[in-house]
Order: structure tokens, then C-alpha cells, then sequence
């Protein structure tokens, strides 16, 4: 089992936050003894869906199930993909004109733009923070636009951030983070909600996929939560296959759903 403290989640809602990702053999009474030795006050705990008995062990003990993500991948990426380079552009310039638009790199003076337009993508976005009826949803809102500024800033959050521009604004982007030697993570992305419908979705999907085959990448992944079907399909469509899910539990330690704090 892996666990840790989560300071951009205390932060964000002012509680001692742990994140924990269980394996098939994890314990969980060894889990909730460090959450009470780190005083842990709100976990944020994901398993494998097909591991139902410690689903309903956490059920019992008061963790309350707040979505299931699905992991799709792309494997053995190639260059000679079928219509990968009438769909995406050359990387290799900062501007490409694309139907209109244009994509390019962000840089830190974008951080700002950057905000702005994640607010929009991702406000009242279905995630397992705005199931969980103790947080606020203006500060689960937070969560996406503070992450997508740090991922611009931060080489610790993404090893590239692509821009879709429009009238030289910023109207989607995507993030990548190479997580092994072969292998890199679609970590956050979408586009404003003015501008779906129009492909530019599916275009950053081609960039993402051009851009792993330069990095001499072997494989692509990416999440969403179950219920997202729209992403899920482009993913499909550009060859994207789904291998495994996770359920998504909280738990309050305070003040919380049960009365038995640990």
C-alpha cells in the first residue's frame, strides 16, 4: 500500500488529508493506525475494483464510495498510425495552424489564462471531491484550476503542457507526465465548454500521442471516472484501449458520517 500526506489538499480544504492506494494483500486496520498517528482527519483511499470484500470492509468502517476511475492505454504507439499526421501537425514549431486554431506550449506567463479557462472546464466537474457532500464545491472547483497552474510552473506536475489557442486565447489544453522510462500519463486536459463539439479534443489526443512517439515513448495512459463517456469514446477512436478501474473512498475521521473516530 502506498499513503501519504497530501499538502495541496490541506490546503485546499484546511484539513489534514492523506491519499492512499490499496493492493490486493494491503490491511486496512494498518491504514487507519498511521492515519491516527499522522492525525489524519480526511482520507482519500482508491482499490481495485475487482477487490469487493475490502470495498465492503471499507464500507463498514465508515468510508463512503465517491466514484470509479477507468484507465485506458495506448500500447506500442507508431509513428505510421493511420491518419495521426493529417489529424495533428509536426511538432517542431511553437505555432501550428489547425482549422482555425492553433496550439502551442505554454509558458509561465500563461499560468493566469491557464486558471481562468480551468475554472471553466472543470467547474461542478463530477470528480470524487464534489461527491463528497463535506467539501465545499467552490473549493473542489479549486482543485482542477490550482493544479493546472502548478502543472504550467512545475516540472513535478507534467513534462509537457499543450495549448489550443483561438483568437489568442487559451480554449483547451492537455498535460503529459512520463511516469516510466517507456511510458507516459495524459494527466489533465479538456476544453472550454464553448468550443466542444468541434474536434479539438481529438486533435490534442493526436498531439499527445505524436508528442510520446519523439519521446520514444511505448505507451500512453490515461483516467477518467466511468460516467465520463464522451473523452472515453475519443479514446477508443484513437486507439485507446480501457485495462483496469478503481473505486475512489473517503473517509472522515472528524466530525464525520460515523461516530467512531479512530
Amino acid at each position: 500500500m502506498k499513503i501519504s500526506l497530501s499538502a495541496l489538499d490541506k490546503n485546499h480544504f484546511g484539513v489534514v488529508t492523506a491519499k492512499a492506494s490499496f493492493e490486493t494483500n494491503d490491511s486496512l486496520g494498518d491504514t487507519l493506525c498511521w492515519c491516527h498517528e499522522n492525525k489524519v482527519e480526511f482520507l482519500i483511499a482508491r482499490i481495485p475494483t475487482e477487490n469487493i470484500s475490502l470495498a465492503q470492509e471499507l464500507e463498514l468502517t465508515g468510508f463512503i464510495l465517491t466514484d470509479t476511475l477507468v484507465y485506458f492505454r495506448h500500447e506500442n504507439i507508431s509513428d505510421t498510425e493511420i491518419g495521426l499526421t493529417e489529424s495533428c501537425p509536426p511538432i517542431g514549431t511553437e505555432n501550428n495552424e489547425m482549422k482555425g486554431y492553433s496550439w502551442r506550449l505554454a509558458v509561465p506567463t500563461d499560468a493566469e489564462d491557464i486558471k481562468q479557462l480551468a475554472k471553466k472546464i472543470f467547474k461542478n466537474y463530477p470528480g470524487h471531491y464534489y461527491a463528497d457532500r463535506r467539501l465545499k464545491k467552490s473549493d473542489c472547483d479549486l482543485v482542477y484550476s490550482s493544479w493546472a497552474v502548478n502543472s504550467c510552473l512545475d516540472k513535478d506536475f507534467s513534462d509537457v503542457f499543450f495549448l489550443f489557442i483561438f483568437e489568442e486565447k487559451p480554449v483547451g489544453f492537455l498535460t503529459i507526465k512520463v511516469i516510466e522510462t517507456d511510458t507516459g500519463e495524459i494527466m489533465l486536459n479538456g476544453i472550454h465548454p464553448d468550443f466542444q463539439g468541434k474536434g479539438l479534443y481529438f486533435s490534442l489526443i493526436s498531439l499527445a500521442k505524436k508528442w510520446a512517439i519523439q519521446q520514444r515513448l511505448r505507451q500512453l495512459i490515461v483516467s477518467t471516472q466511468v460516467t465520463n463517456l464522451a473523452v472515453q469514446k475519443v479514446w477508443c477512436r484513437q486507439g485507446f484501449e480501457p485495462y483496469k478501474s478503481y473505486y475512489t473512498f473517503h473517509r472522515w475521521f472528524t466530525n464525520g458520517f460515523t461516530n467512531d473516530p479512530i
